[in-house]
């Protein structure tokens, strides 16, 4: 698979996976792709997309952005289109 815009700007997995993705989400997958929960859409909106405040992550969610100082202070995260899970992430990244 050749190097692509999101490769070419220094992004890493986890600035589009979640870490269920990685990490596992405790049920069985056949295939990998059945686990991926984002798509291009949850970071290239073509509508106003559903969001989370900071206050009601869950508790495993709510440590990323703890961990990760470019995300420390945003108040609002996404939710996937697909699952309805969140999406941590920096904006516009």
């Amino acid at each position: 698979m050749g190097a692509d815009v999101h490769f070419e700007r220094a992004m890493e997995c986890v600035d589009c996976h979640t870490w269920r993705e990685a990490m596992g989400d405790g049920k069985v997958h056949f295939h990998e792709e059945d686990q991926v929960e984002i798509s291009c859409e949850d970071c290239h909106p073509l509508e106003t997309p559903k969001t989370i405040s900071a206050d009601r992550l869950k508790e495993v969610d709510a440590k990323i952005p703890e961990l990760r100082k470019t995300l420390k202070g945003l108040d609002r995260f996404v939710l996937t289109k697909k699952t309805g899970e969140v999406l941590i992430r920096y904006p516009g990244s």
